[in-house]
């Protein structure tokens, strides 16, 4: 069971990466970005199931996460090819900050079990 977030998310990010080479409507930049929320959520949720915060924080945070993870891949998928202006890029980046802060806050703030 530790290693479900990283066997789910090793398989998604193949099934990602295999569609980005078949389909060719599907841009090399928004398969990458979407390859990289994925990486990024795994090792969010891998940091939560290993962090010594409170059942009912992680129980909260482990719905919270994918959720927030699946608007992010959403986001990727649907991003425009250029880095200048890109709105969805730092929705993206904010949604990810989120987490972050969420994690650290709970950390800090939650008396450790």
């Amino acid at each position: 069971m530790k290693n479900i977030y990283i066997i789910i998310g090793f398989i998604t990010v193949l099934i990602n990466s295999l569609t980005g080479l078949i389909f060719k409507n599907y841009e090399t930049f928004n398969w990458l970005t979407a390859d990289v929320v994925i990486i990024l959520n795994v090792i969010l949720l891998q940091i939560l199931y290993y962090s010594k915060i409170s059942d009912g924080y992680k129980i909260a945070l482990n719905f919270i996460f994918p959720v927030l993870g699946f608007v992010s891949f959403i986001l990727s998928i649907k991003l425009e090819n250029k880095l200048e202006n890109n709105i969805l890029l730092v929705s993206m980046m904010i949604l990810l900050s989120i987490q972050t802060i969420l994690l650290i806050i709970t950390n800090a703030l939650k008396p450790n079990k």
